[in-house]
Formats: C-alpha cells, sequence, structure tokens
C-alpha cells in the first residue's frame, strides 16, 4: 500500500475528528480506514502497529454502530472491549488516532519519505489537537510531536528553515512545564532539547542555544544514575557544550 493511501487516511482523520465535535463521525470511512490499517498489516509482514491501528479503528466503529461493522469484525471489536478498550466516542477515537499515529511513525521509520515526514508529523499534531491539555498523556504526546518535527528536519535537511526546529523546542518546553512533576517525563524532554538546540545552534550560532542546550545535558547528568549506561554519554555531550562555550567567550 502506498504512501497516497496513509495521505487519504490522514485527510480522512482530520474530517473524522471534526465530526467528533460536532456529532457522529460516519462509520463507513473510520471501517475504511481500519482495513486499510489491515492491509498494511498483511503487507509488511504482520507490522504490530499496523495491526493495533486497525483494531483501535474496528472498535472505534463497533462503538459508534455495531450493526455497521462485518460479523468477523464485530466480533473481534466485541473481544477488545470485553479486554478493556474504551467505547466512550472520545475515548475511542482518541486509541485509534493513537494507533494510526503510531502506524504511520513506524513507516516511516521503515522507508523514509519526504510525505511520510509530513504525514508523520500530521498524525501526531492532530493527537494534540484532538486530546488538548486535560487528557491523561498530555506531555507524553507533545514530547511525541516535538520528535516527529525534529526528524523531518534531519530527514528533509531543511537547515535553511528553522521552523520545525523552533516549534519543536516551543513544544519540547512545553512539556518540561506540563510535566515538571514526572521524572520520566523531564529526562525525555531534555534528551530531545539538548539536541535540538545544539542543531539550531550550528544553523543560528551566536543566540543562546548552545548555554540552554548545556543546561539540559547538565540537567541529564544530574537526573541520571552513575551506573545509567547513557550518564557517561550525558557527561560528555556537556563537556563538548562547555568547551565550545568558553571558546566563544
Amino acid at each position: 500500500m502506498d504512501v497516497a493511501a496513509l495521505a487519504e487516511a490522514s485527510y480522512v482523520l482530520d474530517r473524522v475528528t471534526a465530526a467528533a465535535d460536532d456529532g457522529t463521525p460516519d462509520v463507513a470511512v473510520i471501517n475504511d480506514v481500519a482495513l486499510l490499517h489491515r492491509l498494511r498489516a498483511m503487507g509488511s509482514g504482520e507490522s504490530f502497529e499496523e495491526r493495533h491501528a486497525c483494531g483501535a479503528m474496528q472498535v472505534l466503529a463497533y462503538a459508534i454502530d455495531p450493526a455497521a461493522v462485518a460479523p468477523d469484525v464485530r466480533e473481534e471489536a466485541a473481544t477488545a472491549i470485553a479486554q478493556g478498550a474504551p467505547t466512550d466516542l472520545r475515548a475511542a477515537l482518541l486509541r485509534g488516532l493513537q494507533g494510526n499515529a503510531s502506524a504511520v511513525r513506524a513507516a516511516f521509520r521503515r522507508q523514509p519519505d519526504p510525505q511520510l515526514a509530513d504525514l508523520y508529523v500530521r498524525a501526531f499534531q492532530r493527537l494534540i489537537e484532538f486530546a488538548g491539555p486535560d487528557v491523561s498523556g498530555y506531555p507524553s504526546r507533545l514530547l511525541d510531536y516535538a520528535a516527529a518535527l525534529d526528524l523531518r528536519c534531519d530527514f528533509l535537511q531543511s537547515d535553511g528553515d528553522l521552523a520545525d526546529l523552533n516549534e519543536a523546542i516551543d513544544v519540547t518546553d512545553q512539556a518540561l512545564t506540563v510535566g515538571a512533576d514526572d521524572p520520566a517525563t523531564v529526562i525525555r524532554a531534555h534528551k530531545l532539547r539538548g539536541p535540538i538546540l545544539v542543531h539550531r545552534d550550528e544553523i543560528r550560532p551566536g543566540s543562546s542555544d548552545l548555554a540552554a542546550a548545556g543546561d539540559s545535558f547538565r540537567a541529564l547528568v544530574e537526573l541520571t544514575d552513575e551506573n545509567d549506561p547513557q550518564h557517561a554519554d550525558h557527561l560528555s555531550r556537556l563537556a563538548t557544550v562547555q568547551r565550545l562555550l568558553r571558546e566563544r567567550s
């Protein structure tokens, strides 16, 4: 299944999320997205992400109208619901959007492509727009989106355009603010923030980015145990930034 099919699914999911705000989404198009992921799973060696996305979309369709899904799909969806899959419309749709986003990310990692990079970013942006800040997992969704922006920038080698890096840094800082009480969120955010700031400094030297990157690497040194396999890497990155700052002073 080519990238164009995922692009069509992205367009459909934008319509579905808009419809969820105004009423009930069209079950037929949700069934189409579920089928797409099923077919992609078959073509990619039973990709876990594709199968999960298919299952989540099937549950969503079943939750809206059980009679609108095929009998075999109805049975699969009923089993998933019995095992704890949500049936509330917004919760089921969020689970479906998460499944789609994970599948698109996996597709990009398997075979990077400029259009897939855009779809990857949009999939995680859509999650933030739909769920908002009040649904559990908001800091994690922000960091997923920041990582997508960073990857797109690296893949497209868009060094002349700082838009993705600027937004990735802003979103990471937002995650640090809203997830300040969660050590795992703070560590993950600094792991993203430090290298992104270094990258932006390489493109636009002379700003405060390098010092800010040093703050992130210092935080990682302080937050990780000395026996952590990544502790030495954080120390090395911090030392490199400190050396560069001394050379500039």
